[in-house]
C-alpha cells in the first residue's frame, strides 16, 4: 500500500478476510486504506473490528491512537496510549513516540496529568 495502490490492498484485505475473518492485520489494512481515502468513520470502524479479533494488535492500538490524536479525542487516545504501555512497556521509548506527541498535543491537560508507566 506504500505505493498508494489502495484498490490493490483493499482488494487483497478482503480476500485474506475470506480466507480467515479472523485475521486483524487484514482489517488494520482496511482502516489504513480507509484513513487514506479520508473516511476516518470507516477507518475507526476498521480498527475496531481489528481490535476485537485481537486486542493486543500493537498496530492497530497504534493507528487507532493516532487516528484519535488528530481527532482531538485525548481521553480515548489516553486510554489507547494506557493499552500500548501495558502490553509493551519496554518499547514505550522507542516505538511508540506518540506519547510526546499526544502530550505535546493542545487540549491534552487530562493525559498530561497521568503518570508516565515506570520501566
Amino acid at each position: 500500500m506504500k505505493s498508494g495502490d489502495y484498490d490493490g490492498a483493499a482488494h487483497q484485505a478482503s480476500g485474506a478476510l475470506k480466507t480467515n475473518p479472523n485475521l486483524a492485520p487484514a482489517y488494520v489494512t482496511n482502516a489504513q486504506v480507509s484513513l487514506a481515502k479520508g473516511d476516518t468513520k470507516q477507518g475507526e470502524a476498521q480498527l475496531e473490528e481489528a481490535l476485537k479479533r485481537d486486542p493486543s494488535s500493537l498496530p492497530a492500538l497504534s493507528q487507532m491512537l493516532k487516528l484519535y490524536i488528530s481527532q482531538g479525542k485525548t481521553q480515548q487516545a489516553a486510554q489507547r496510549l494506557s493499552q500500548l504501555i501495558q502490553q509493551n512497556p519496554k518499547q514505550v521509548g522507542t516505538s511508540f513516540p506518540a506519547r510526546s506527541c499526544l502530550l505535546q498535543h493542545e487540549g491534552s491537560s487530562e493525559v498530561r496529568s497521568q503518570p508516565a508507566a515506570s520501566h
